[in-house]
């Protein structure tokens, strides 16, 4: 026996740091690893993507749109709704002009663009106020300024508009399950 409750060495097969990550923590996470993959850098991924120390005045200073809330809207709850857009960079001194849209992703080709009716900029969001016509599917979120071009959004930043009663389940996998379970859900 020897760290971490573990019989490590000899014939075990182990070596003696079995158990011990990058920290010497005991079945540690490698918490104190930065994200240049450097023990103690303490440097974390900001916004844009860039590997600074926290203290970094170069920390989110892009502008790039990083969450929407909420991710899924149902148009049988409500007809008028506000998504809150996050991202680095965002004020309304950075973008003062900016102007945002919701596309059809490549899968609902054909489709009209969803129309903000309101847009407000404040530190770090932008809320976009949007009444839910009958264009249901998943949309990604584009935003672009006169003075700064398109808003960068990584990976995309998408948003699903469903109307509940139009779901009809078929299928589920597996057929019986306990709250917090993951399953599968097939539907028209």
């Amino acid at each position: 026996m020897k760290w971490c409750g573990l019989c490590v060495g000899g014939q075990t097969g182990r070596a003696d740091s079995e158990g011990l990550d990058r920290c010497n923590v005991c079945l540690g996470d490698n918490r104190c690893v930065g994200c240049d993959d450097v023990v103690g850098s303490n440097k974390v991924a900001d916004a844009c993507g860039a590997c600074l120390a926290p203290d970094d005045a170069a920390q989110d200073n892009c502008t790039r749109i990083t969450s929407v809330f909420p991710t899924s809207l149902d148009r049988a709850v409500d007809k008028v709704v506000t998504v809150n857009v996050r991202g680095a960079g965002i004020s309304p001194s950075s973008l003062p002009d900016v102007s945002c849209s919701l596309e059809p992703t490549t899968q609902q080709q054909g489709r009209e663009a969803l129309r903000v009716e309101k847009l407000s900029v404040e530190d770090g969001l932008i809320q976009l106020q949007m009444g839910l016509t009958d264009r249901l599917g998943l949309y990604t979120i584009n935003c672009s300024s006169n003075s700064k071009g398109p808003v960068d959004t990584g990976n995309g930043v998408a948003l699903l508009i469903v109307d509940s009663k139009q779901l009809c389940v078929t299928a589920s996998k597996p057929t019986n399950v306990s709250v917090g379970d993951p399953f599968q859900v097939k539907g028209k």
